[in-house]
């Protein structure tokens, strides 16, 4: 498979994350430190997806230096449908509810798996990836900071995320 396909479909990912948690913040804006997390965790996505864009400049600009790579996308179209699966359900999230869809969609072993196949096509795009890991696990990080001072109880995800981002 042809890295670009596989990097558009996690750019695609990453501007539905980005919309997802912007909305989020929306939506908890009367808790400050709730709305604050899902905002910067949007801003971060935003970043995440530029950071894709360009890299898959630098790889059309230079497409014989990257080989093909096998890589499995139906995790990331599993997240991406559940993202649009909470965005088109027609119901606000309840903060624990948001939480801990925030952690499952952050969580996907498959993701670290992912971006090690990717990381074939060219050790160039290893910095970018590992950069993308790093703010996943940010991301649990700061969620599970924020349920912890609501007294939200976490429980499967958010327990093992150290143990599989990327």
């Amino acid at each position: 498979m042809g890295i670009l396909t596989v990097l558009g479909e996690l750019e695609q990912l990453e501007r539905k994350l980005a919309d997802l948690y912007g909305w989020l913040s929306e939506v908890f804006a009367a808790d400050a430190e709730a709305a604050f997390v899902f905002y910067r965790m949007s801003r971060e996505e935003e970043s995440h997806m530029r950071l894709i864009q360009y890299q898959r400049r630098l790889i059309r600009a230079n497409a014989e230096a990257f080989t093909n790579i096998e890589a499995n996308l139906e995790e990331v179209r599993r997240t991406s449908a559940a993202v649009d699966q909470i965005r088109s359900s027609g119901t606000t999230p309840r903060l624990d509810e948001a939480i801990t869809a925030a952690l499952l969609i952050e969580d996907r072993a498959a993701s670290y798996h992912l971006r090690t196949a990717i990381k074939q096509a060219n050790p160039d795009v290893t910095r970018l990836l590992d950069s993308l890991g790093s703010g996943d696990r940010q991301h649990v990080e700061a969620l599970r900071q924020l349920a912890v001072r609501h007294g939200i109880t976490l429980s499967g995800a958010s327990e093992s995320s150290s143990s599989h981002s990327g």
